[in-house]
């Protein structure tokens, strides 16, 4: 790249001065002290020939001047023009012989993207730098199309045979980039090399982005292999990835999928200090849409269609437990649904629904069951949904087998597998009885003393005394008054003492117990930290906190795993642990893939955990906690 230099011209644009006070001005400042040198304003462009959509930088360079606005930029037909802000800034000072002299430079940029191929004209720009405006030269560009003519290929593949809506597809994405022989020189490009020619941030990868964010926490990268296409030799890179279409039609996103690479014309010798090889040069900016496949979608059939059919697709099977098995009714009893999958698919999973319980007459006769949607948890090739049921009579006897149906494409035909039956123990619920409830309010079950009735007891018991009232003067005692102020003097030192000395044995309990006292201000502090949180991620940060403060451990936070082993060990129930899973790994699935959750910041259902962890039995006292730490700490381990 050449930078052509060209000093803009001093316009002013308010008045015309006279040309005498132009002059005292310059002599004005010319007699300023010779501690900074004098403004300057000049431009650069990097080139003024360019590829479509490829942007050049013209940069407005400021010198000694500190107030200076933006550009005021033209409009230009086939151009998008935007001021990029300051690019850079330098400051400079040098003393010779006793006399400092101060220079500071700052450029400026603006990025000129042209949308079509031809020649334009960018007119002059204007920017006003400490009162006085100056203007730029005009800049003639040139926009070429550049032209792929086979040298990159995109593919899109997918299986032979069609497949129904849900079932598993693997998509095979191949890139086709011609292989360079540099001319003049006796050198083979490995396909390494080839591969950085693909610009990853300027192409979109459609479906197949997750399958590369994944290579990349790896420190992978696609390989590629030669293969000859059209007489042509090319390396070939290959990306797959199993989806599991949604709809009939195309895959979503699948027809957005296209290439970014720089295809180069040349090579020269490198000018770096740090290197001497030879570099590609003349890059030729190519975006190539991807050439999609035949890939046949076909609906589910609706002839023989289970009622109780969610949208399942594969082979599974299916287990329940339920925790309590001995309640009375109304007593909360969690029901744990597992579904195994059989054939090893880990993305038919993460979109499994369960089974609609609470639309089963066979449950909600005997059970009372929240219409919630439930969120499952997947552990390997296990899926588990929890719900909450409660027995509505002392008749209930098990909780009866629970259908679970899906499409088997092998065999084309709907299947229904069932749990089974999970025999209870149901009492009837305790009630009070009426005087009970009197009891308790505080009321005797015996008559009132100022009765009639029990005035005629006490009458015929007491005999003649009964008709004598008693004096109530009689019983009253004498005594000395030592006054208010008296006692304020004997009081007030003892116990102002005993609540210093109260005060001191507390802080100094507090610094030798720096766990204890974290650990029983944690909910505290972590309901204060959920009000400010901002995504998913944060609130899942705040619950992990509060389990290892809970667990008397330091305040960072613990993984999943290990919070799910803290909040096991103190005594947290199947469903709380379900959901707490459930809640950190979804936090963990949008924070990476950027998938469900990622517009929900979690703050509702963090503060419902954290109120369901603090009813744990956690090891909270100073004599618990010295026992307890070795146990946590080797589970941490």
């Amino acid at each position: 790249m050449k930078d052509a230099m060209r000093m803009i011209q001093n316009t002013v644009i308010r008045h015309r001065v006279p040309y005498w006070c132009a002059l005292l001005s310059l002599v004005a400042i010319m007699g300023v002290t010779g501690d900074a040198k004098a403004q300057n304003v000049s431009v650069s462009y990097t080139n003024n020939q360019t590829w479509v959509d490829t942007p050049i930088q013209i940069v407005f360079t400021v010198e000694n001047a500190s107030d200076f606005g933006e550009p005021i930029l033209p409009e230009v037909d086939g151009l998008k023009i935007k001021y990029e802000g300051a690019l850079n800034r330098s400051s400079r000072i040098t003393i010779i012989n006793g006399k400092r002299e101060e220079s500071r430079t700052v450029d400026l940029a603006i990025s000129v993207t042209p949308t079509r191929a031809g020649t334009f004209i960018v007119p002059n720009i204007q920017l006003e730098v400490e009162g006085t405006t100056y203007n730029s030269s005009d800049v003639r560009l040139t926009a070429l199309a550049p032209v792929n003519d086979g040298k990159v290929l995109v593919d899109v593949f997918g299986p032979d045979t069609s497949v129904y809506v849900g079932e598993p597809v693997q998509l095979s994405l191949q890139i086709w980039i011609e292989e360079f022989e540099p001319a003049g020189y006796d050198v083979e490009i490995p396909e390494s090399t080839m591969w950085q020619l693909v610009k990853a941030g300027d192409s979109d990868w459609g479906p197949f982005k997750k399958s590369l964010e994944q290579m990349a926490a790896n420190r992978q990268r696609p390989s590629g292999r030669s293969q000859i296409r059209d007489g042509r030799r090319y390396f070939v890179y290959e990306i797959e990835r199993e989806l599991r279409p949604t709809g009939l039609g195309s895959i979503e996103g699948l027809s957005d999928v296209s290439v970014a690479v720089s295809y180069p014309t040349g090579v020269e010798r490198s000018r770096s200090i740090f290197s001497s090889g030879l570099q590609f040069s003349g890059l030729i900016p190519l975006r190539v849409h991807a050439d999609i496949g035949d890939i046949g979608i076909k609906p589910l059939p609706e002839e023989g269609k289970p009622e109780y059919f969610r949208g399942a697709v594969g082979s599974f099977v299916v287990k329940s437990s339920a925790r309590p098995r001995d309640v009375a009714v109304g007593d909360p009893i969690t029901l744990s649904f597992m579904v195994g999958n059989v054939r090893n698919d880990e993305s038919v999973l993460d979109t499994l629904r369960p089974p609609p319980l609470h639309l089963m007459n066979e449950l909600t006769s005997d059970f009372r069951i929240p219409s919630d949607p439930i969120a499952g948890t997947v552990d390997g090739d296990i899926k588990v949904f929890t719900q909450t049921l409660r027995a509505r009579s002392a008749d209930v006897e098990a909780i009866p087998p629970i259908p679970f149906a899906f499409f088997d494409p092998q065999t084309e035909t709907y299947k229904t597998v069932y749990t089974q039956p999970i025999p209870l123990t149901v009492s009837p619920a305790e009630s009070l009885a009426m005087s009970d409830i009197t009891r308790a309010s505080g009321a005797s079950p015996e008559q009132d003393e100022d009765s009639p009735s029990s005035r005629l007891e006490n009458a015929e018991e007491k005999g003649l005394a009964a008709n004598f009232p008693v004096n109530r003067t009689l019983l009253t005692t004498s005594g000395r008054d030592i006054g208010m102020g008296t006692t304020i003097v004997a009081v007030v030192p003892p116990v102002g003492f005993c609540a210093v000395a109260l005060l001191l044995a507390r802080a100094r309990w507090r610094q030798r117990n720096p766990l204890v006292v974290l650990a029983r201000g944690a909910r505290a502090k972590a309901l204060r930290n959920l009000q400010t949180i901002g995504d998913l991620g944060e609130a899942s940060r705040c619950v992990r906190v509060y389990i290892s403060e809970k667990s008397c451990l330091p305040s960072t936070s613990a993984t999943t795993s290990e919070s799910l082993h803290l909040a096991r060990i103190a005594g947290a129930d199947t469903e709380l642990l379900h959901e707490l899973d459930g809640f950190l790994r979804r936090s963990e699935r949008a924070g990476y893939a950027r998938e469900e959750g990622r517009h929900s910041n979690g703050r509702d259902e963090a503060i419902r955990l954290i109120g369901g962890l603090e009813a744990c039995h956690w090891k909270t006292s100073l004599e618990n906690v010295t026992e307890n730490m070795t146990a946590k700490k080797e589970v941490l381990s």
